[in-house]
């Protein structure tokens, strides 16, 4: 084998990205603020991002339900995700929705958020947080809490764990 050839070889092998640091990316996520903190949600699971526009209180309605709206061709609770995360509600008519979901499979969450700010590429993997805690926590990149929806779904499906208890 000719000494270029041992080269080039050795150069290929320097140049390559180990695989534990490779940072492929196969999905994206929406990032959203609630109060100082960014959440991130799978794209594939934002059926839609719009104004609230005009939110109907409902007497008697189990906490963190700010109301219902006509989403999508339909009349739906709206979830407030200041609520979720302990903090009081500031509902505008420009108030940003997420209708999270997978489409027809499951009933869809509106959640009101604070706004939204970015697109995230997530790496191919990320260490799994759902059994640390918080239910809904799927993971964590650099400064965005990446919101597992389908149990975010199932939580406040129950309205058991929509506001923060603090933990």
């Amino acid at each position: 084998m000719a000494t270029d050839d041992i080269l080039i070889r050795r150069a290929r092998a320097l140049a390559r990205v180990p695989a534990h640091l490779a940072t492929t990316t196969r999905s994206q996520a929406l990032v959203a603020m609630i109060g100082a903190q960014r959440y991130g949600f799978a794209i594939e699971q934002v059926i839609r991002v719009r104004p609230i526009g005009r939110c109907t209180p409902v007497p008697n309605a189990p906490r963190g339900v700010i109301g219902v709206a006509k989403l999508e061709g339909k009349v739906v609770a709206v979830f407030g995700g200041r609520t979720w995360r302990g903090l009081p509600e500031q509902v505008t008519g420009e108030t940003p929705v997420l209708i999270l979901g997978l489409g027809s499979q499951k009933t869809p969450l509106a959640l009101l958020v604070d706004s939204v700010v970015d697109t995230l590429d997530l790496p191919e993997v990320v260490p799994d947080l759902r059994g640390s805690g918080e239910p809904w926590l799927r993971a964590i990149v650099g400064e965005v809490l990446l919101v597992d929806v389908d149990r975010l779904i199932e939580l406040v499906s129950d309205h058991r764990a929509l506001v923060d208890r603090g933990t």
